[in-house]
């Protein structure tokens, strides 16, 4: 087992590598810090990482061998991966020009300067490939960068991840599963019509929510009957063509919506292997696969390669969440509301992220999201105090000593002050010592 990438632990995380250490597994374990590096401010949650590791370790009767990794860079950026964060370092004398710092008056002075240092960087032979611009939240700069690099010509991509959760897919099986166990509100379902992954089209959309809206319907008699004959336009005599269409709009999308819906709650009084089951034959009903694939080469005809890779990556997700609930839980009861919960919980932790869909691009990412592997030249936007590094804020109901007289008491608590400052100076330095060439 090799377990790579983890800063802290949290305590369902503690539970996973307890069970772990006692298997009879080999297990192998990272931690991003160097030999000088003991002290430093920037690596004390990892720290507690590696002795709360080692404390389960060894509870477990394992032993504990330590290897240390040589650094690779050399120079002044050498310099900075072993001091950025030692205030009583001496002065480097070395050659700095590895590294230069830029005074800018607001963000679009700072977007102008970064684009000008790109060029400047591809002028001396660098591609747009070997580099990448940080920030601590690049949607900030959404509609400022952008504009300056679109106007020099320079090619790049936003790296990011999406919530598995804010997919339509995934929405699709909530709404659902919501319309069930909230008693067949309109408000759910009207939301299942809205995902734009039923078979309905714009004018039935539109048309089911003007109905349903007129004679507040509610209930699941309301919905699953032989069809709606109320007049259209509410409490009157009066009828007219448009009525009379709208009415007939109503019940085509009433024909398509409720009968698949139906059949869906029919799965949700069994186990949880019958509700994903129901879930993907919900989505088969719909032909979401072939709704996904059609919006991927909608987006890729229109240049928008980044969010086609992230359309792409939906259904195996949703797929490999269904698989996963069965293997773990499969034969588990479930009505409407607890496999709604669960799917959603699972779901919280999924994210989708894509890759460049092109070679030669420069990379733009967030301080949280950034994988910055082999690039040369790093451009931080943003590098001051309260940003990035950002001060972190506590407003949880225990204060810091609160924390540390429960944490005595062996009660767990989220990460005090000093951790989470300690993850967003490490950050900042995990960032600044990453490229191999330039920062800037």
């Amino acid at each position: 087992v090799i377990i790579d990438s983890f800063y802290t632990l949290t305590p369902k995380e503690k539970n996973i590598l307890r069970r772990i250490f006692a298997s009879n597994a080999d297990v192998y374990m990272t931690f991003d810090m160097d030999a000088g590096d003991g002290d430093g401010v920037h690596t004390e949650h990892i720290r507690e990482y590696r002795r709360s590791a080692a404390r389960l370790a060894m509870r477990a009767g394992r032993e504990c061998t330590v290897f240390e990794a040589e650094s690779e860079n050399d120079g002044a950026l050498g310099y900075l991966r072993e001091n950025l964060w030692k205030y009583t370092a001496r002065k480097y004398e070395g050659d700095t020009s590895a590294v230069s710092m830029l005074g800018c008056g607001d963000r679009y002075d700072e977007a102008a300067v970064c684009a000008a240092r790109i060029s400047e960087l591809v002028r001396t032979g660098a591609s747009y490939g070997e580099i990448a611009v940080m920030a601590a939240d690049m949607e900030k700069l959404t509609g400022i960068l952008d504009v300056h690099l679109d106007a020099m010509g320079i090619p790049y991509y936003l790296s990011k991840k999406t919530d598995l959760l804010c997919q339509g897919a995934m929405r699709l099986i909530l709404s659902a599963a919501s319309v069930i166990a909230g008693g067949w509100r309109r408000e759910d379902i009207l939301a299942v019509s809205k995902t734009g992954l039923t078979n309905l089209t714009g004018d039935e959309c539109d048309a089911l929510e003007k109905y349903a809206e007129k004679w507040r319907l509610r209930g699941k008699r309301a919905f699953v009957c032989d069809g709606w004959s109320m007049n259209a336009l509410g409490y009157t005599d009066r009828t007219t063509e448009w009525g009379s269409e709208l009415l007939a709009l109503a019940n085509n999308a009433r024909d398509k919506l409720i009968p698949p819906l139906e059949r869906f709650a029919s799965t949700l009084s069994g186990t949880v292997e019958d509700a994903c089951r129901g879930a993907f034959a919900l989505l088969c009903e719909f032909e979401v696969y072939k709704k996904i694939k059609n919006e991927c080469s909608r987006l890729r005809r229109e240049g928008r390669g980044a969010q086609a890779q992230e359309k792409e990556q939906v259904w195996n997700a949703v797929c490999e969440l269904l698989d996963t609930m069965v293997e773990v839980s499969g034969d588990t009861p479930v009505d409407a509301p607890r496999f709604a919960g669960l799917v959603r919980r699972c779901a919280a932790g999924v994210e989708i992220g894509t890759i460049p869909d092109g070679v030669d691009r420069v990379t733009l990412a967030s301080a949280t999201s950034a994988r910055l592997e082999g690039i040369k030249h790093l451009i931080i936007l943003g590098a001051i105090e309260g940003e990035f590094p950002m001060t972190p804020t506590d407003n949880g109901f225990f204060c810091e000593r609160d924390k540390d007289v429960l944490g005595k008491m062996g009660v767990e608590l989220s990460p005090g002050m000093d951790s989470r400052r300690s993850e967003e100076l490490f950050r900042f330095w995990a960032a600044a010592v990453s490229p191999s060439d330039t920062l800037s």
